[in-house]
């Protein structure tokens, strides 16, 4: 019986060991305390968006890859965000990263119910904001 809980419990360490190791490779080299790279990105709908012209308060930037099965499974939450936090308090950016085609980034928001617009980004973007796994969050404060 010790046997049996000792083997668990060793299971569980390795396991939390391994998480908390996967999740400081990830974050490595994100960016923290600078201010977050200008963006100039178009969205589905051939709208301009610039991170400086987004409102001053609290902001989400969500980068994902549509062939990313974790992001088809999180995405979902932002929306569920999006429904529940006043827009005067959160903006919520959705860009995708590493697509093919901007009807595949359509199908995406269509096939994900999203109402707030996705940002179609590009190399330089993911590059600036040093992207090497999907999904990726940023947090950015109102300054």
């Amino acid at each position: 019986m010790i046997k049996k809980i000792l083997y668990t419990v060793g299971q569980i360490a390795l396991f939390v060991a391994i998480y908390f190791a996967f999740d400081a490779w990830q974050t490595r080299n994100l960016l923290a305390d600078v201010p977050a790279p200008e963006f100039e990105l178009v969205s589905t709908d051939n709208q301009l968006f610039k991170l400086s012209e987004l409102p001053a308060q609290k902001t989400v930037l969500y980068f994902f890859a549509p062939w990313c099965k974790i992001c088809h499974m999180s995405i979902g939450n932002l929306e569920e965000l999006r429904q529940s936090v006043a827009e005067d308090k959160l903006t919520i950016v959705v860009i995708a990263l590493d697509w093919q085609s901007t009807e595949e980034i359509i199908k995406y928001k269509k096939d994900h119910g999203l109402t707030m617009p996705v940002l179609l980004g590009s190399e330089k973007t993911m590059k600036d904001y040093k992207i090497q796994a999907f999904p990726t969050y940023y947090i950015l404060d109102k300054n």
